[in-house]
């Protein structure tokens, strides 16, 4: 019941949750009563790397640089010029690190080592990050994509993947550019769906990449297995690399920008909890 006044909070509609329909009506039940510890492994962002690795191979994660449990321990001479640190147990702790010259490492080192005094699954109300013990910090090697914004910083391709199927595609260009970051959406024949993406006036609508069966061949054998998994993936060469597995996207409180969208998605989703 708890998450269901969330939901009606949220998203200002009346729902118990029993029969869920919508996508967000589906994530927050999910949110609510599933406990399967598959949850926990590709929350876990280390755990999520060895499962990537086993289910695809290692050559479409990116390189492991460090880990460790306090950020003053980071070997800061040895790391690249461009790297990205992380910390294992929530959802955007995270610093790209585009030129660590322009970085001041004891400001770096106060941010990274405050993300571990955060319980982020219980603000968040997500289960499977409430499991994982937040103590682990990594560092990834940077990713050179296709597709980068001026910086260099990649674009974001998020596949919504239900049980190996993929039905949409989130594409997020420009993250750290303000004036002209983006989010478009496309179906799986990259037919774009305007009513539900946000971008300035004057933007160009991105062009299906030249890889676009390479990757959704990928994230659809990622999520075989899984009833829904979000998959983020940068089209790095010469093998696509995998971001990150989300098993909550927004913790359920994203609200469609045209809501028949919200529906549309939800019909792919065979819904299993365990």
């Amino acid at each position: 019941m708890r998450f269901a006044l969330k939901y009606m909070l949220v998203h200002r509609r009346f729902s118990l949750l029993i029969k869920p329909q919508l996508f967000n009506e589906k994530l927050m039940l999910r949110l609510a009563l599933d406990r399967r510890p598959l949850l926990i492994t590709l929350s876990d962002k280390l755990l999520c790397r060895q499962y990537l690795a086993k289910k695809v191979g290692a050559q479409h994660i990116s390189e492991l640089l460090w880990t460790g449990e306090n950020a003053e321990a980071l070997p800061w001479d040895s790391l690249p010029s461009r790297f990205v640190i992380k910390a294992n147990h929530g959802s955007g702790l995270v610093k790209l690190v585009a030129d660590k010259t322009e970085v001041k490492q004891h400001e770096l080192t106060k941010e990274v080592n405050g993300w571990l005094e955060k319980n982020y699954g219980v603000d968040s109300w997500e289960w499977a990050y409430t499991q994982i013990d937040p103590r682990q910090l990594m560092v990834e090697s940077w990713i050179d994509a296709d597709s980068q914004d001026k910086l260099g910083v990649p674009w974001d391709y998020r596949f919504f993947v239900f049980a190996g199927k993929c039905a949409m595609v989130q594409v997020d260009t420009d993250r750290v550019l303000k004036e002209t970051k983006s989010s478009f959406r496309f179906t799986a024949a990259w037919q774009f769906m305007p009513d539900i993406s946000i971008y300035p006036p004057g933007i160009t609508i991105p062009a299906r990449p030249d890889r676009w069966k390479e990757m959704i061949a990928l994230v659809e054998e990622v999520g075989r297995d899984i009833d829904f998994v979000r998959v983020d993936l940068y089209d790095s060469r010469p093998h696509l690399t995998i971001g990150e597995m989300t098993m909550f996207p927004e913790a359920g409180t994203e609200k469609f920008r045209d809501p028949n969208h919200d529906r549309w998605l939800g019909q792919f989703w065979q819904l299993e909890l365990g």
